[in-house]
This record gives C-alpha cells, sequence and structure tokens, in this order.
C-alpha cells in the first residue's frame, strides 16, 4: 500500500507534466487512492469527494471542485476509446499507473 506521502509526491509530479490521457488517468488514480486510504487523516477538500482548486493546466481548471468518481468516471470512458484506438498507448498507461 503506498503511503500519504508516496501519494502526494506522486501527485505532485503528474500536476507539473501535460495533461496527457497518461497523466490524467494517473492523476486520478493517484487522488482516488489518497481519498480512500488516507481521507480520515487530510484536512483537503479531496477528502470530501472533490478535487482541490488548483491554479494549472485548462484540465486541471476543469476538474477544480468536480466529484473525483464523476471524473474517474469520464477519464474511463476515454480509456476506453484509447484502448480501442491506441491498444500500445492504452498499455503503457495501466503499466505507468501500476508502477505508481
Amino acid at each position: 500500500m503506498p503511503s500519504k506521502e508516496d501519494l502526494l509526491e506522486a501527485i505532485a509530479e503528474c500536476s507539473k507534466k501535460e495533461p496527457t490521457y497518461s497523466n490524467c488517468e494517473k492523476l486520478a488514480t493517484f487522488y482516488t487512492l489518497l481519498r480512500y486510504l488516507y481521507s480520515e487523516e487530510t484536512g483537503q477538500s479531496y477528502s470530501a469527494g472533490v478535487f482541490p482548486s488548483t491554479n494549472g493546466s485548462e484540465f486541471r481548471e476543469a476538474i477544480a471542485g468536480k466529484d473525483i468518481d464523476k471524473v474517474v468516471d469520464v477519464l474511463d470512458e476515454h480509456m476506453e476509446v484509447v484502448q480501442m484506438l491506441f491498444p500500445k498507448e492504452y498499455k503503457e498507461v495501466i503499466r505507468r499507473i501500476e508502477e505508481g
């Protein structure tokens, strides 16, 4: 199980990168894990089920304040399309997420 610090570090690292499908899905995964594993310890808005407000990319602005589960549902739908159209990219996304 990843530590809270590891997840926060991974979130910070992903947040600095370009908002590709791969990075967006990783970011969503990290926030979801943080929410479910450490929600009692965090006093931040993602513990309430929403992404925190941020200044950043268009993607980050779009998800700020949104329900994590709904954002992940949208990303999941799009990942199905990526899997069909770009199977190598899909496998790479999954590999990178599994590696953490």
